[in-house]
């Protein structure tokens, strides 16, 4: 059995068209993850018409003084939500990278390993937060 048998396809993320005769571009494997902790992350709850609920809040944080409790209250949302909405993984790690915090830039960085597979992954999500 392939990874993409245990992990699916779907559309590329923003979705795109190479024509009208070909359908949506898709995305196979591990790119599939990648996209939908991409989605989860940038998605405010509320956002989704068929699930309000979906989503992450980081949202909250971009005016926020990013301090070691705001840290504390981003691991905490994005471990539910990515819990919540992405059940092909296991979340393993969520780490902060500060050194761009004073030009605006805090970097997430995701730790994660494929059930279905045991691959470990990782993935730098930018946050740009306004400097307070």
């Amino acid at each position: 059995m392939s990874n993409n048998d245990l992990i699916g396809t779907g559309w590329h993320f923003p979705p795109y068209f190479r024509g009208p005769q070909t359908g949506p571009e898709m995305v196979f494997n591990e790119a599939v993850l990648d996209q939908s902790i991409y989605v989860i992350l940038n998605t405010i709850p509320g956002e989704h018409v068929l699930n309000s609920n979906f989503g992450s809040a980081l949202s909250e944080y971009v005016f926020q003084s990013i301090d070691d409790f705001a840290l504390a209250n981003i691991r905490a949302d994005l471990a539910s939500a990515i819990g919540m909405y992405e059940p092909r993984l296991k979340l393993l790690s969520i780490d902060f990278d500060t050194n761009g915090l004073s030009e605006g830039i805090l970097n997430i960085e995701l730790s994660y390993s494929v059930i279905d597979t045991n691959d470990i992954r990782n993935m730098v999500f930018p946050l740009y937060v306004q400097n307070l």
